[in-house]
């Protein structure tokens, strides 16, 4: 059982284990996406922990940006960079905070980026702004069912999301892809079993 009184030292505990705890192999529904782009297109990788993301898009040949605030995380993922024999940009720090870029990037990844509703307004708005027009979005969560089925509060409920909601929040772009469903996760040992989640592509208009 972690011990922990915030979010950040909740993440650094989880990382700081040994081993990679969503694995090392990058989301399944990413994968899909990344061959719309040209190698040496600039990417970023938001909440990108361990760097499972990342480095696959690094290995892609994209020039990528992974961002996390976990310290933990970050040494995590450039040793994963380090094994796999990629160069990436990591930055540490809150996504709050950071300095973002307007219409820097050509593909944004928010793969389980979870947050509360504030939050998730500010920050789902700085990756509309820092897309370039044309930009992907890639986004992959846990839906509200899924949150309902663990048995969670409501409170806890409100970081998950439903396709209607995301839509609302990337209202300027092409939704090219988007979907519920239930599927088996099999990312290292948190994230195991079937699962309601939801997936979206999207580009910048």
């Amino acid at each position: 059982m972690l011990k922990h009184r915030t979010a950040k030292e909740y993440w650094e505990q989880l990382y700081g284990q040994d081993g990679y705890v969503y694995g090392t192999a990058p989301s399944q529904y990413l994968c899909t996406q990344a061959a719309r782009l040209p190698p040496g297109a600039k990417v970023l990788a938001t909440g990108d922990g361990e760097g499972r993301n990342g480095v696959w898009l690094a290995a892609q040949g994209l020039n990528v940006v992974a961002i996390d605030f976990s310290q933990n995380g970050v040494a995590k993922s450039e040793s994963l960079a380090r094994r796999m024999g990629v160069a990436m940009t990591h930055v540490c720090c809150d996504l709050n905070s950071w300095q973002w870029p307007r219409e820097e990037f050509a593909l944004a990844a928010a793969i389980y980026l979870h947050l509360y509703a504030k939050e998730r307004r500010f920050i789902h708005a700085k990756l509309s702004d820092c897309l370039r027009s044309d930009g992907l979005l890639v986004l992959e969560a846990f839906h509200r069912r899924h949150a309902g089925n663990m048995g969670l509060q409501n409170g806890t409920i409100d970081s998950f999301y439903t396709a209607e909601l995301l839509k609302h929040d990337f209202h300027a772009f092409d939704v090219l892809d988007i979907s519920e469903q239930t599927i088996v996760l099999d990312e290292g040992p948190m994230h195991q079993g079937a699962t309601e989640i939801v997936r979206l592509t999207a580009m910048k208009r």
